[in-house]
């Protein structure tokens, strides 16, 4: 009777403590058990409800502790095995969580629970796999378990499968239709599938269900991050710290949104925050990585990335993202080999697939390039990204045809759209429309050294019959004025001006059915001005062969990895007898003609030389006066092929589409002759042939 009587009150005191916690007097609660333990020190029930309530309120480690305490008088108990579990992951301590519901899935083969505790905790490693199978373990045994149906959509978007996330959410809202959470994850399907739109119609009602659920503000606010509304983004990340401090996907994601507004610094102290929450995070590691790149540099990226990864193995777009850091620094094995262990984590992700294809065909490996990204865009017909890369590829290979409509995905690219509040998209012109009579507005993109390639276009439209508007660079309008009295040059304020048609500069060769056999072509398409040929003239003398050298492009350029090389490359050069070397450098570079080997001699032109708003004038002029000019992959080169001026041009192995492939000419400008690397990074053998070809016009003269 006295052992019925104590079993019967403690199991009162179980219901009131329990009764207590419901209410949210989780303090009254543990008080009530802790006290009753004082009586019943060794009760396995008391021991572990107490426990339970520590590890979801205020003391997890406390919590653990009287867990396992519990567990050594039933080591069979699988519910407890459960909760030890659910404390580990409080305490981040993931690994032993795993072991605790493998423990209780062992003694309890159908223990829908652990399941789904099990997988949300690999899901948190980044072992996206593993915790789908567990997450429909859990379904398959219980089917009407919303929460696990959400789960799995959470693990499926990880996975980047949009479309069975976004039923299976739907599946979860069918059962509970008042699921908060599960809104939240069908807005990030939607966000996946590019719907930012309906992604925050979705958040908005998660909110509406639980205002206080924070993870719901981080959703709505990346949605209007990915609608373009970051400084809003902003407000909404900050509005979900305030709910919940600690949650470090508010803060990572908040970094994002900082990235984007050019905020770097503050987006770095918003990944480190995420961090110190969550030292395992793998995803703020990714994102900081991305940051880093544009802060520090590849390298330091790359250490972030590196970071990700050990934190989970599987997590392809870090695996991917490293690839490309490692393709920035010039190893592109190394990237190959990085984009092949996100693709073998995830072989459905169709950027790992294009990024691959850079990687290849930065090792020449064009064809098979070429294959990831059909593979990407197989995956992804929409991928635009994926598309402009395999039209490089193709035009590298001189399959211009085939390349320039691929090409043209660039304007779906960040970065190149344009603007339709002052392009309209129904008055492209592209090569079909009639221009006899019609007002033809060509802007440029991109480089100056674009624009001086592709300038010679606005004459092709001109013999079509076209009144034809020039909007080059700032700064390019006198140059470019040498294309003729019959192409009207303006300013970039493109809106003011009347038009039939406009076409992007770079879209032109694709509209007028460039094809290696047809480019068009010329010695000289512009021109220096006499009067500052002969002023440069003087200026430069007549003295020795006369070689203008430009050695650097812009380093805050993606194309200029591996372009540019050390002014040091022309000592030999300097040391030939006659040769005078004359410096045609501007901006970044410069700064070498300072610290020269004993010995080398670089001249530079005196001042001013193109200072003032136009630019280039000056160079032409230079190089009128010059015999020869070497350059590395610049507007410089650019410039002397369409002044007609004799030019030899240093590539790396694999070079700008432009250039194509092996050949020691140039469709583009006739004359130009080019020096390739043989393998990656090998200057000194370009060097050499250059040295020899200079040798040779050295004895014809």
């Amino acid at each position: 009777m006295i052992e019925k009587a104590k079993e019967s009150d403690i199991a009162a005191v179980l219901r009131a403590g329990i009764a207590l916690f419901q209410q949210g007097r989780q303090a009254d609660a543990e008080a009530l058990l802790t006290d009753a333990r004082r009586r019943h020190p060794g009760d396995f029930n008391l021991l572990h409800m107490l426990g339970i309530m520590l590890v979801q309120g205020r003391d997890p480690a406390r919590g653990v502790a009287l867990i396992e305490t519990a567990l050594e008088q039933r080591k069979d108990f699988a519910p407890a095995y459960n909760n030890l579990g659910n404390g580990y992951r409080r305490l981040q301590k993931h690994e032993a969580a795993i072991a605790a519901y493998d423990r209780a899935i062992a003694l309890r083969p159908d223990f829908v629970e652990a399941f789904n505790n099990r997988g949300n905790t690999l899901a948190v490693l980044g072992r996206a796999t593993d915790a789908l199978e567990d997450f429909e373990t859990a379904i398959r045994l219980n089917p009407r378990m919303p929460e696990a149906h959400n789960n799995r959509a959470v693990a499926l978007l990880k996975l980047q499968r949009a479309e069975a996330a976004l039923a299976a959410t739907d599946e979860a809202l069918r059962l509970q239709p008042d699921f908060a959470e599960a809104f939240v994850s069908r807005a990030e399907a939607l966000l996946a599938r590019g719907e930012a739109d309906k992604a925050l119609d979705s958040a908005e009602r998660a909110i509406q269900l639980k205002p206080g659920l924070a993870e719901a503000h981080t959703c709505r606010a990346n949605a209007l991050l990915a609608l373009g509304r970051a400084e809003e983004a902003v407000a909404g990340y900050d509005k979900a710290i305030g709910l919940s401090p600690s949650l470090a996907s508010a803060h990572s994601n908040r970094g994002n949104a900082l990235h984007e507004l050019g905020r770097l610094f503050e987006a770095r102290d918003s990944y480190d925050a995420a961090i110190r929450i969550q030292p395992d995070f793998a995803e703020a590691f990714n994102n900081r990585g991305r940051l880093l790149k544009d802060l520090e540099g590849p390298q330091a990226a790359l250490e972030s990335y590196d970071r990700a990864i050990a934190l989970a193995p599987d997590y392809a777009a870090a695996h991917s993202n490293r690839g490309n850091m490692l393709l920035m620094l010039g190893k592109p094995e190394m990237a190959l080999a990085a984009h092949d262990a996100a693709l073998a984590a995830q072989p459905g992700n169709f950027r790992a697939h294009n990024n691959r294809g850079n990687a290849l065909l930065d090792l020449k490996r064009v064809d098979e390039a070429l294959e990831s990204y059909a593979r990407a865009i197989g995956l992804a017909p929409d991928y635009a990204e994926g598309h402009w890369n395999r039209g490089i590829a193709l035009l590298l290979q001189g399959k211009l045809e085939e390349g320039w409509p691929e090409y043209e995905f660039r304007h779906r690219c960040l970065g190149f759209a344009m603007p339709q509040n002052v392009y309209s998209a129904d008055r492209l012109w592209t090569g079909e429309q009639d221009l006899a009579g019609k007002t033809l507005l060509i802007h440029c993109e991109q480089g100056m050294g674009d624009t001086i390639q592709f300038c010679r276009y606005a004459r092709v439209a001109r013999s079509r019959g076209a009144q034809v508007l020039l909007a080059p660079h700032k700064g390019l309008g006198h140059l470019l004025a040498g294309l003729g009295d019959d192409i009207t040059i303006i300013d970039g304020a493109a809106a003011a001006h009347a038009y039939d048609y406009h076409v992007p500069l770079l879209n032109m060769p694709h509209a007028c059915g460039t094809r290696l056999e047809n480019i068009p072509s010329h010695d000289a398409y512009l021109f220096a001005e006499p009067e500052r040929v002969a002023c440069w003239r003087g200026k430069i003398g007549q003295e020795g062969l006369k070689i203008g050298i430009c050695w650097q492009g812009n380093p805050a350029s993606p194309s200029d990895i591996g372009r540019s090389f050390p002014v040091r490359m022309f000592e030999k050069i300097s040391g030939m007898p006659g040769v005078r070397l004359i410096s045609l450098q501007k901006g970044p570079g410069l700064e070498q003609l300072d610290d020269l080997p004993h010995g080398m001699a670089v001249e530079r032109p005196p001042a001013p030389f193109d200072e003032g708003p136009d630019a280039f004038l000056d160079t032409a002029a230079v190089m009128a006066n010059l015999d020869m000019v070497i350059s590395s992959d610049t507007a410089m080169a650019h410039l002397a092929g369409a002044l007609g001026r004799p030019a030899i041009v240093a590539l790396k192995y694999v070079p700008d589409w432009r250039w194509l492939l092996d050949r020691r000419d140039t469709p583009w400008y006739p004359g130009m002759r080019l020096v390739r690397q043989k393998v990656h990074g090998d200057w000194a053998s370009v060097f050499a042939q250059i040295e020899s070809q200079l040798r040779i016009m050295l004895r014809e003269r």
